[in-house]
């Protein structure tokens, strides 16, 4: 399996500063040079390394302390007064998501990046509809995360130029997809559903209750306007969600 750009130069970049000299490198920076503070949100130990390293190739971008998401997640993301939010999706789309949406709800002026791997380009709009300021994907090269997060810690917005294009062929070719409508969480219990799995087993899985289950599985049966699992078979084969002989 390759090795995305925006991580691979990180073997070399630790290489050649190692010994202390990314800390010592630190020690010349201006002290009057505005830093761009960044917190780095569930991000395993490796990536967060690589990440760091990249970012920290700017003289005034700084990787604040590391956090991970849970129930005070968006207090952690604020206490060190960071910049800039750069969430990861490694818990999942719909974990990442629902962090996004935890952190917005409660500070509504934060500046959050997410990164997300190429095949969730349906992602992009959704997490911009929450509030995120900018989405790029693991694939992209280092220059575009840095160009992303310098927009961002000025107030802008980043959309990394191919998932944008992604994105526009995507509802050219799928104006009346009647699955784009339902959110992250909706997905995943109809993927989950589409594949055999009980209720009980959705709530497991996903670490949500019956009841929550049930609400989506209701919500996105009536955004699709079905009313029973054959139907939903169908639609979801009519669409190549799955193969007729799944």
């Amino acid at each position: 399996m390759g090795v995305s750009p925006v991580f691979g130069k990180c073997a070399e970049i630790t290489r050649l500063m190692c010994g202390g000299l990314l800390i010592s490198a630190n020690l010349f920076r201006e002290s009057d040079m505005k830093m761009i503070r960044i917190q780095l949100v569930n991000e395993p130990n490796l990536i967060r390394e690589g990440l760091s390293c990249l970012l920290q190739l700017d003289q005034d971008m700084l990787i604040l302390p590391a956090v991970q998401c849970g129930t005070g997640c968006g207090q952690a993301c604020f206490q060190s007064g960071c910049d800039v939010i750069i969430i990861g999706t490694n818990i999942g789309a719909s974990g990442s998501i629902n962090c996004l949406r935890r952190i917005i709800a409660k500070y509504a002026e934060a500046r959050v990046l997410l990164i997300i791997c190429k095949e969730q380009v349906s992602l992009t709009n959704e997490a911009i509809s929450i509030g995120a300021k900018g989405v790029v994907s693991m694939d992209a090269p280092s220059a575009i995360l840095r160009r992303a997060v310098r927009a961002i810690a000025e107030g802008g917005q980043f959309v990394e130029p191919w998932l944008a294009r992604a994105i526009s062929e995507t509802q050219y070719n799928h104006v009346n997809n009647p699955f784009d409508a339902l959110t992250s969480r909706e997905n995943d219990v109809l993927r989950m559903m589409l594949n055999g799995s009980s209720c009980a087993l959705i709530a497991s899985e996903l670490h949500i209750s019956h009841k929550t289950v049930a609400n989506h599985h209701t919500r996105l049966m009536n955004k699709l306007n079905l009313n029973n699992m054959v139907a939903l078979t169908r639609m979801a084969i009519r669409h190549k969600l799955i193969e007729a002989n799944d």
